[in-house]
């Protein structure tokens, strides 16, 4: 994902009774790493995830 913010996403305190800022919260659940990286015309966020059991135990 880019956009033109150059500030640094914040991770915020879990409130289930904030109304909405909640996709970092639900980025960093579903994957195993996020880069950001600030670039002259903003930021790029990089999103890894999993797309399969990587423990090799076959279940996923």
């Amino acid at each position: 994902m880019r956009d033109s913010a150059r500030a640094q996403p914040i991770v915020r305190e879990v409130d289930p009774l904030r109304g909405g800022q909640h996709g970092l919260e639900i980025v960093r659940a579903v994957t195993r790493k996020i880069q950001v990286q600030v670039e002259p015309s903003g930021k790029r966020v990089t999103a890894r995830i999993a797309l399969g059991d990587e423990s090799g135990s076959g279940q996923a």
